[in-house]
């Protein structure tokens, strides 16, 4: 569990100081160790706000760990982890792509079924029409007519 308080006291020779908790209760000691990792390096400023865990130290003493500056950092985090994706918003993309690749597919089939079904000539679709009404007219004996008529 987090918790808040004010850097109330720091040694720069040691790097170690203590912290008042928010809530009040003992002072806590803190080392720069106990920093988080981008924050080493930057001395911490007497009453700076600062969020931290509990640990007890093999003597069991209070120290805080995991320490993180709020003021600082929080709006930064906060938006890191607003723009991080998340296993959730992973899968939504992943579902959304796959549904896109479907409906393009089916489009370009579509696209493709009338070409071939428009890409005839005028001329073959009026003639087929014609045939076939002559046909149907000259009735099962057309073909036998039409090879004795070329007979004589």
């Amino acid at each position: 569990m987090r918790i808040d308080g004010t850097l109330s006291q720091w040694n720069d020779n040691d790097n170690c100081g203590s912290i008042s908790p928010a809530r009040g209760g003992p002072e806590v000691f803190v080392d720069l160790a106990a920093f988080a990792r981008h924050e080493h390096g930057q001395r911490p400023l007497l009453q700076e706000r600062l969020s931290f865990e509990l640990a007890l130290d093999r003597n069991g003493n209070l120290r805080a760990r995991e320490v993180r500056r709020p003021s600082r950092y929080g709006m930064l985090a906060r938006l890191r982890s607003a723009a991080r994706p998340t296993p959730r918003k992973r899968k939504r993309v992943g579902q959304g792509a796959a549904i896109l690749l479907v409906i393009a597919s089916a489009a370009y089939m579509f696209s493709a079924y009338l070409l071939t079904v428009s890409g005839q000539p005028p001329d073959q679709l009026e003639e087929a029409q014609q045939v076939l009404p002559i046909e149907s007219q000259e009735g099962l004996y057309a073909d036998i007519r039409r090879t004795v008529a070329s007979l004589y």
